[in-house]
């Protein structure tokens, strides 16, 4: 019998043919096998046997029957029920299973993994503009770029959860450097930009983390914690791609008493104006300030810009919010208006919902009329972002502003979608270049020549440059010799309390000056 066996087989492994011998001389099985019949190709074999006689001698017969179409017909639904369809990746359900189980692992052996959820920034407009078919193919490159970035031999599981989001399982987490690597080899994958169509576009992303299994009671938490925190990593996008799911998570109940607390917070005026100085490159000298919201609570806890700005924007309090913002500035640009601090500008930060406010013109221009204020001294910074959602609406009331005299920058500078055509058309005097360019200008060349091509697109237009996150004299030098007209960062100084501002150097040399050191945390 095992000889008539081995014929119709040819050489497999040694545990497969012992399998397949098994088969054959078992009475009264039913099997499948993957096997390979000399006198045909590869097949899936369904093997039956029944016990008989033959000459008189107990035998055995076997039929084998190929259900090859079958199997791959199994296959590859399998496949379909637990793969995305466009970049092959798993898809939602099948990811789930991934974690759970390896939640349930780790709360065992005492291991550690992490959820990371990536999200591709400004997909919709990509896709709104070339249409679904280049969508698709950038979806796809992003995948791929996505799966080379996660090193094979980590034990992971990458999937894409809906439209432009994706996440990835990375199991055996020693440290949060191995999730800094996959950022990093993501990022520079993506350096160069990807034809779609003939438009070269630059592609970004936005990351949210949370590390497990503890402290979470559930998979549900540990998702939503990194869902959130991939939000707060987008809506901040002062050049961090990054977010880390608080070490504490944050239930429903917690936000709601955050929420109450920042609405007390804005009603008692406890979010106050930090302004850090901006420094004339060129001359060394304060040009001016940016006014950042800082949140000290009466506890003494410090509450940061990463939690209760993207809050404020989801539940409409960064409108008021931004109102006390920008009548702080006037109230401090009026105490400057007669000592050494006269002449500085200030900048405030305002969000696309300020933009689609009516009344927004009338309210600057009249806090200028209250305090007395040169319009020339007030600048408004929006971000690529804040323009682009709501076009004819935010042109047209930055152009009343500008004509008033106010100044408007575009904060982030190089991170959006700007075109060329709507940056002439826009009334913009000052690009602010985004920290994500200055932080590798002295070490890499292609960073370098990014920021000398943002100095001589600004100066083409007749605008401004302002770098952010300057941080080493060799950084300030470098974009001094570009052109660069203005600066701030931590080598010249941190953020200042409003009692601290009049003790700001009026000349900073970025050779010599260390960061002044504030109340304020790095």
């Amino acid at each position: 019998q095992n000889a008539i066996a081995s014929w119709l087989l040819s050489e497999l492994e040694d545990d497969a043919l012992e399998a397949a011998l098994e088969a054959f001389c078992t009475p009264a099985i039913d099997v499948e096998l993957p096997l390979q019949l000399r006198c045909a190709d590869e097949i899936i074999a369904e093997v039956r046997t029944a016990s008989t006689t033959w000459q008189a001698t107990p035998a055995i017969v076997a039929t084998i029957r190929d259900v090859t179409d079958r199997y791959r017909a199994e296959q590859n639904l399998r496949y379909l029920a637990t793969h995305d369809d466009l970049t092959g990746l798993l898809n939602r359900s099948a990811f789930r299973e991934r974690i759970e189980a390896c939640f349930s692992r780790c709360r065992e052996d005492g291991g550690q993994f992490a959820i990371l959820f990536v999200d591709l920034d400004r997909f919709k407009f990509v896709n709104d503009s070339l249409g679904h078919i280049a969508g698709d193919r950038l979806l796809r490159y992003f995948a791929a770029a996505l799966s080379a970035a996660v090193p094979a031999d980590a034990p992971h599981a990458i999937a894409r959860i809906g439209g432009d989001e994706f996440a990835i399982l990375l199991e055996g987490i020693h440290s949060v450097e191995q999730i800094e690597d996959i950022r990093r080899r993501l990022n520079d994958a993506l350096s160069e930009p990807v034809d779609i169509d003939g438009v070269r576009i630059y592609l970004s992303f936005s990351t949210g983390v949370a590390i497990g299994p503890d402290p979470y009671d559930n998979v549900d938490e540990l998702v939503r914690e990194s869902d959130r925190a991939m939000y707060r990593a987008k809506a901040e996008r002062h050049g961090e791609q990054i977010s880390y799911a608080l070490a504490k998570k944050t239930s429903q109940q917690d936000l709601l008493r955050l929420e109450s607390a920042l609405r007390e917070a804005i009603q008692r005026s406890e979010i106050r104006a930090w302004l850090q100085p901006i420094v004339d490159l060129q001359t060394g000298k304060l040009a001016g300030f940016e006014s950042l919201a800082r949140w000290h609570r009466p506890d003494g806890r410090v509450v940061s810009p990463a939690e209760f700005i993207p809050l404020a924007e989801q539940t409409g309090l960064i409108l008021k919010l931004g109102q006390q913002m920008l009548e702080d500035a006037c109230a401090q640009l009026a105490s400057w208006q007669n000592g050494r601090l006269a002449g500085c500008f200030l900048s405030v930060n305002l969000s696309a919902r300020h933009l689609s406010q009516p009344n927004l013109f009338r309210y600057v221009s009249e806090l200028l009329t209250k305090y007395g204020v040169a319009p020339e001294t007030l600048v408004l910074e929006v971000t690529e972002e804040a323009l682009l959602q709501d076009d004819v609406e935010a042109e047209s009331v930055l152009g009343l502003l500008s004509d008033l005299g106010v100044g408007i920058a575009i904060d982030d500078f190089g991170t959006g979608y700007s075109s060329l055509d709507r940056l002439r058309r826009l009334p913009v005097q000052k690009l602010k270049m985004d920290r994500c360019f200055v932080e590798h200008i002295a070490t890499c060349r292609r960073e370098r020549e990014i920021c000398r091509a943002i100095v001589a697109l600004g100066r083409n237009l007749g605008m401004d440059i302002v770098a952010e996150g300057i941080e080493t004299p060799r950084q300030s030098r470098l974009l001094r010799e570009m052109g660069c007209n203005a600066g701030q960062g931590f080598l010249f100084a941190r953020p200042l309390a409003p009692e601290d501002v009049p003790s700001c150097p009026d000349v900073f040399l970025d050779d010599t000056v260390e960061p002044l050191l504030t109340a304020e945390a790095a």
